[in-house]
């Protein structure tokens, strides 16, 4: 079930924290080629040195800043492109995974099929950061979206 899910990283000049969010996801048994990083930087300076901190397999696409939202969508139509995911996570660069934390979202969405989508969220230390994990049920074309009334 795991190797059937797309995950989409975006980041934004954090660099130091993308590589430990890509091996997080791996460790879940996020398979390497089923992972976008969408980098909306505008530090050309800085992709090579990004790209060795990434494991072989995993894509790379570096876009001009157009919003978070822009990078997502970008991050899901690739995924879409290369293969047919059942269901597509996207997280954020600073998002700490907690082992078992993909499975059991997914395990939620495979136990409601009107459920399009799980998250969990967590805030750390004093500053009250938040980071999302967000997993999706990818509808394919022609269906109808079980969430939808």
């Amino acid at each position: 079930m795991k190797n059937n899910i797309g995950a989409v990283v975006v980041h934004h000049k954090h660099y130091d924290t993308v590589g430990a969010v890509v091996s997080s996801l791996l460790g879940e048994g996020i398979l390497a080629a089923n992972v976008v990083v969408i980098d909306n930087s505008e530090e050309p300076e800085q992709l090579e040195s990004l790209r060795a901190s990434l494991v072989a397999g995993v894509t790379l696409i570096a876009v001009e800043n157009k919003g978070y939202g822009a990078a997502v969508n970008l991050g899901v139509q690739t995924l879409a492109e290369a293969r047919r995911f059942d269901y597509i996570l996207v997280a954020t660069h600073e998002v700490v995974i907690e082992k078992g934390a993909v499975a059991k979202l997914a395990s939620a969405l495979d136990n409601d099929p009107t459920v399009g989508g799980r998250w969990s969220r967590s805030n750390r230390g004093s500053r009250r950061q938040s980071a999302d994990l967000v997993l999706r049920r990818k509808i394919r074309s022609g269906e109808r979206d079980p969430t939808a009334s």
